[in-house]
C-alpha cells in the first residue's frame, strides 16, 4: 500500500492516488486497509495543526524580515494554505488558538498592503458562523480596523477581501451588528460604493457589497430599525440602485426589506407568540418618484428579476 507521507500535501496526494483505481464492486474493508486508513486520519489531524503553526510562524517571520520583499511568494503561499485549512470550521477554531488572532492583527493593523486581500479572506473563513470567534475579534478591535482600511483601498481584490472579512465578522452576530452600527459602518460601505468606478472593474465587489446589505437588512432588531429611521440609509441605497448601469437585485431587495419591515431572522419566532408588527422605514417622496420611474423603465424591466421589481414597486406605493 506504500509508505504514508509525513507531510500534509503528500498525504492528500497519496490518499487520492490510493483511491483512484476502481474496484469491481463494493467490498468489505479488509483489516490492513482499515488500519492504514485509521493511521492516515490520525496522522492528518496532528499534521494539519503543525502545518498551520508552521505557516503562521513563517508569515510573521517574513513580514519583519529585512528581506521581506524577496519572501512575498513564500508568504502568499503560506497565507493561501491557511485560507484552505480554515475552510474547515474545526480548523478555523484551532487557528485562533495557535496564534491566528495575533497573525490577523499583524496583517491588518500595520497594515501590510501586499497581503490585505488574503488577510480579509482568512478573517472571513475564521469568523463565518463562529459566534465565539466573532466576539473575540470584536473585542480585539478587528472590526474597527477593517472598516478603517476599506475606504482607503482602490484595488478590487483588496476591497473584496476586506469586505468578505467584515461581512463574516458581522453577520448573524448581534454583538457585531451593534458594534457595526455604533461605528457608523453603513457610512463606510456607502462611501466606497458611491465613489468607485468604472463599474465594470468593480462589478464583483459591488455584487458582494449588495449581498452584504441584503443579508444585514434582515438581521436588525426592532430597536435598531427604530434607530435607523433617523438615518439616510434608505435614500443612500436608493441612490446606489439608480447609480449602477446593471440593476443590482440584492440592493433592490435590501431596500424593500427596510421599507416593508421584517422581524429579525436572528430572533426566535417561537419566543413571542404575539410578536409586534415589523418596524418599517421610509423613503422621501422625491426619491420614491425617481425610483419608481427607474423600476418602470424598459431596461430595468428586461434586466431585473421580476419578483424583485414587483416587490419594490409595491413597497413604494
Amino acid at each position: 500500500m506504500g509508505e504514508i507521507p509525513n507531510h500534509l500535501k503528500g498525504l492528500l496526494r497519496f490518499c487520492i492516488e490510493a483511491g483512484s483505481e476502481p474496484s469491481g464492486g463494493i467490498e468489505p474493508m479488509d483489516p490492513e486497509r482499515a488500519k492504514w486508513l485509521r493511521e492516515a486520519l490520525e496522522h492528518t489531524t496532528v499534521d494539519v495543526v503543525e502545518e498551520m503553526k508552521r505557516r503562521i510562524s513563517k508569515v510573521i517571520e517574513n513580514l519583519y524580515s529585512k528581506f521581506s520583499n524577496d519572501k512575498k511568494g513564500e508568504t502568499v503561499e503560506c497565507l493561501e494554505d491557511l485560507i484552505d485549512f480554515t475552510e474547515d470550521i474545526n480548523l478555523a477554531d484551532v487557528f485562533l488558538k495557535i496564534g491566528g488572532l495575533e497573525l490577523l492583527k499583524e496583517l491588518l493593523e500595520k497594515p501590510f498592503e501586499d497581503y490585505l486581500s488574503y488577510a480579509g479572506m482568512l478573517l472571513s473563513n475564521v469568523m463565518q458562523n463562529h459566534p465565539e470567534a466573532q466576539s473575540i475579534a470584536i473585542d480585539a478591535g478587528l472590526l474597527d480596523t477593517t472598516l478603517d482600511l476599506l475606504p482607503k483601498q482602490e484595488d478590487p481584490g483588496d476591497l473584496g477581501g476586506l469586505l468578505s472579512g467584515i461581512s463574516s465578522l458581522i453577520r448573524a452576530c448581534k454583538k457585531s451588528i451593534e458594534k457595526f452600527l455604533h461605528l457608523n459602518g453603513f457610512e463606510t460601505i456607502f462611501q466606497v460604493l458611491e465613489k468607485i468606478e468604472p463599474e465594470e472593474e468593480y462589478s464583483r465587489f459591488i455584487e458582494k457589497a449588495a449581498f452584504f446589505l441584503y443579508c444585514i437588512s434582515q438581521e436588525f432588531s426592532a430597536m435598531q430599525r427604530v434607530e435607523l429611521r433617523s438615518s439616510d440609509i434608505t435614500e443612500r441605497i436608493a441612490g446606489l440602485i439608480m447609480k449602477f448601469k446593471v440593476p443590482r437585485e440584492f440592493l433592490v431587495r435590501a431596500l424593500t426589506f427596510l421599507l416593508v419591515g421584517r422581524i429579525s431572522i436572528l430572533d426566535d419566532p417561537l419566543a413571542d407568540p404575539n410578536p409586534p408588527a415589523p418596524v418599517t422605514l421610509t423613503l422621501n417622496a422625491e426619491m420614491s418618484d425617481k425610483l419608481r420611474k427607474w423600476a418602470e423603465s424598459e431596461v430595468v424591466q428586461k434586466q431585473l428579476d421580476p419578483d424583485a421589481r414587483r416587490s419594490l414597486l409595491k413597497a413604494l406605493d
